[in-house]
């Protein structure tokens, strides 16, 4: 079963056009309204102190959090969606890594936002050992002056508006650097 809200990022991860499937969409109540939907309070537990999860369901967040802690998120064939909660903000940042943190995810599955997924500011870092990244702005990770750090993964940034792009972003308005690095 997908579950689908209206209006919003759906993911469906699988063999879906190599092997005979049929995908039945229906409504479910608890995506009736757009930004309704069941959150996950151990995801936010992590992204915002810190911590280990490994997941074993899809999760959802519409609230942006502020990690002060060293967060590792194994997405373990699952996935990570998040809709900013405020319209007049849609693409808003799902997690702002602060100095002194770092947030590290790894393994297969997919993290979906409408917004960035990550700011990560001066002396945070940002590590990704695979998955796959899609997000409906401009920018999935920026460095705000931290340090990012991608050894696989696979990356997508939709239109926004005025049509450009910088799936990776390096703000040169900070003074202490910071880098993007890509390797593997």
């Amino acid at each position: 079963n997908v579950k689908i809200a209206r209006n919003r990022i759906t993911s469906i991860v699988g063999n879906v056009l190599t092997e005979a499937n049929q995908i039945d969409i229906m409504e479910v109540q608890e995506f009736a309204k757009a930004g309704e939907f069941a959150q996950s309070s151990e995801l936010i537990e992590v992204l915002t102190n810190g911590g280990e999860l490994t997941l074993t369901e899809n999760m959802f967040l519409s609230e942006p959090t502020t990690l002060r802690g060293n967060a590792v998120i194994k997405l373990n064939g699952q996935s990570i969606t998040y809709i900013a909660s405020n319209e007049g903000d849609k693409h808003g940042v799902m997690t702002r890594v602060e100095s002194g943190s770092s947030l590290t995810f790894e393994g297969d599955g997919a993290v979906n936002s409408t917004g960035t997924v990550a700011i990560v500011n001066d002396g945070a870092e940002v590590h990704i050992h695979g998955g796959n990244y899609f997000t409906e702005d401009a920018t999935l990770f920026r460095s705000n002056g931290g340090n990012i750090y991608i050894y696989d993964g696979v990356f997508e940034a939709s239109e926004h508006e005025g049509g450009y792009h910088n799936t990776l972003s390096h703000s040169a308005n900070n003074s202490n650097g910071g880098c993007i690095e890509v390797s593997g």
